[in-house]
């Protein structure tokens, strides 16, 4: 009832260069015609931080990002005379 280590999200940006202002990690689809389809991996290791060793890859790929937070409760007793 009260399992608080149950993530509410989970990270599914497989590059950094997803949804954030990193260029080195993004990837350029400009010259590429989506119709044909393509190769993600191919791409996101043809990146520039994946070249120089940085890693275009979100080391946080598929893990929990939010949780719920703990259980809060008050008990209150008053005594009258």
């Amino acid at each position: 009832m009260f399992n608080q280590k149950t993530a509410r999200n989970r990270f599914f940006t497989l590059n950094r260069g997803a949804g954030v202002d990193e260029e080195q990690s993004a990837i350029n689809l400009n010259k590429l015609n989506l119709f044909n389809g393509y190769d993600y991996r191919m791409l996101l290791n043809g990146t520039q931080d994946q070249l120089s060793g940085r890693g275009a890859y979100d080391p946080r790929y598929g893990l929990p990002d939010l949780f719920n937070t703990g259980f809060v409760g008050r008990l209150g007793v008053k005594f009258s005379f």
